[in-house]
């Protein structure tokens, strides 16, 4: 009975959620902030031959750490939140009735409305989330179509020891021929000594990206799972609140003291009564009711 007591406080699925959610966080920025720090390094490497300057002075550690901190603070506050509200249900589930005793702070975080709050910004959550997964797979296919152009340009640098212009290789032609109705493009070009930076083996991320786009994925199932949790949790301290009133306020509809008990509680009503019709052999039955 214990055992079974203490399995019933400890929320099993919020734990997983958690562990889920916080270590596909935690990939997917490590992973995309290699990638894209690799990837900016290119792009201003190419860059530098025709500006002796970054085309992107960025770090995106700047970006990455915050936000992998604030999404596992909010995590870590989900989890808490549902841990105080899975130990209200099954107080409630052992004792019949919410207990009057209970401290402010599990009041507070273990009221409904706390609870749909708490769902609202896990909606949110959810939203940013699904947004960031579109923008990292926008990335990683932008990424892709950009390392293997610059990996088959390499090749012809090596192979004719010389540099190569953009704008007239057949590759990029046709790209370079789109932009220049928008933007004046300057002669870029591709020169051997930088083949190493740009298309070195270990410096293609391709992978990289494709684990953090699965982390970030995994990530997104674990805040699913959050969102379920509190929803379940919503519904049973609704249900409780709702079962509280009905066991301590007394109506103006009250016929006898049974109706203050919980339904579990109450005596079972008559299972049938029967009544003559109009006086001859045919019989209704009335079934008893419970009262509301």
């Amino acid at each position: 009975m214990a055992a079974g007591r203490c399995c019933r406080t400890i929320p099993f699925g919020s734990i997983l959620a958690t562990c889920v959610a916080a270590a596909g966080c935690i990939v997917f920025f490590v992973n995309y902030d290699k990638a894209l720090t690799k990837f900016i390094l290119q792009i201003n490497t190419v860059y530098k031959e025709v500006k002796s300057e970054d085309l992107i002075n960025l770090s995106t550690k700047t970006i990455t750490i915050p936000v992998s901190i604030g999404f596992c603070a909010l995590a870590i506050a989900f989890l808490i939140s549902n841990c105080i509200c899975t130990a209200v249900v099954a107080r409630s589930y052992y004792s019949n009735i919410r207990s009057h005793d209970e401290n402010i702070f599990t009041r507070i975080f273990a009221n409904p409305v706390i609870a749909a709050v708490d769902i609202a910004v896990a909606y949110v959550w959810l939203l940013a989330w699904a947004a960031l997964l579109c923008a990292a797979a926008f990335v990683g296919m932008l990424y892709v179509g950009f390392i293997n152009v610059v990996k088959n340009i390499c090749t012809q640098v090596l192979d004719q020891n010389k540099c190569i212009d953009l704008k007239e290789n057949p590759l990029t032609r046709e790209i370079v021929q789109q932009l220049l109705g928008f933007v004046k493009i300057p002669d870029i070009k591709i020169c051997p000594k930088d083949t190493g930076i740009i298309c070195g083996e270990d410096n293609d991320e391709t992978w990289t990206l494709l684990g953090g786009f699965i982390a970030c994925f995994v990530a997104l199932i674990g805040i699913v799972h959050f969102l379920m949790c509190m929803s379940a949790n919503f519904a049973r301290l609704l249900a409780m609140r709702r079962e509280l009133f009905s066991t301590v306020r007394l109506t103006p509809y009250t016929r006898s003291a049974d109706e203050t008990q919980p339904y579990s509680l109450r005596p079972h009503p008559a299972p049938r009564k029967v009544f003559p019709e109009n006086g001859d052999m045919k019989y209704r039955t009335r079934r008893g009711q419970p009262l509301y």
